[in-house]
């Protein structure tokens, strides 16, 4: 037997709670990061200062996807990053691409119909239906792009990895991400 609370199911009622906040915390994040949102090719960016000249970058490509290559995303957004922070030069010291696994069970809720009555001086319970809903599990996996920079006003010389024009990467970047 279920005991509604204000029409909904109490289980029914915690979904209910749970899709509100969930839409609450998403429309937040989409106000904070208004500010910092780029529109074009390299927009829904994660990026973070690791140090005084070194970043990191993380591209998570979400369910609709730009049909551009990650890779070449996330080396025109570490390019800008470098030009928007006074660099001309950058360095990828650590990089790698793999996939986030995300997943989401909706709630489970079960109702259970009978009959009950009073027979004399026993109370009798005529077995009825359970029906069951809920419980369903969605799975998900986006792909994750990220690099770790190093920033350079000056080309250095004597380092372990290829150092990239932050102009050069840059301009290439936008004609190759034009024509796709």
């Amino acid at each position: 037997m279920s005991y509604p609370y204000r029409g909904r199911t109490r289980s029914r009622q915690a979904f209910v709670w749970v899709v509100v906040a969930s839409a609450v915390v998403a429309l937040l994040l989409v106000i904070s990061n208004r500010s910092s949102a780029k529109e074009g090719p390299t927009k829904g960016f994660v990026t973070m200062k690791v140090d005084d000249d070194t970043y990191r970058i993380v591209h998570r490509e979400g369910h609709i996807s730009t049909g551009h290559d990650p890779k070449d995303l996330t080396m025109l957004k570490s390019a800008e990053l470098a030009l928007d922070n006074g660099y001309s030069y950058f360095e990828i010291i650590e990089g790698g691409q793999g996939t986030a696994k995300l997943g989401y069970t909706t709630p489970r809720d079960a109702k259970t119909h009978g009959t009950a009555f009073e027979g004399g001086s026993h109370d009798h319970y005529q077995a009825g239906r359970t029906t069951t809903s809920g419980g369903k599990t969605y799975k998900m996996e986006n792909p994750v792009t990220s690099f770790t920079i190093k920033c350079y006003k000056k080309r250095p010389s004597g380092t372990s990895g290829k150092v990239y024009d932050a102009k050069v990467v840059k301009g290439e970047m936008t004609k190759k991400l034009e024509k796709q």
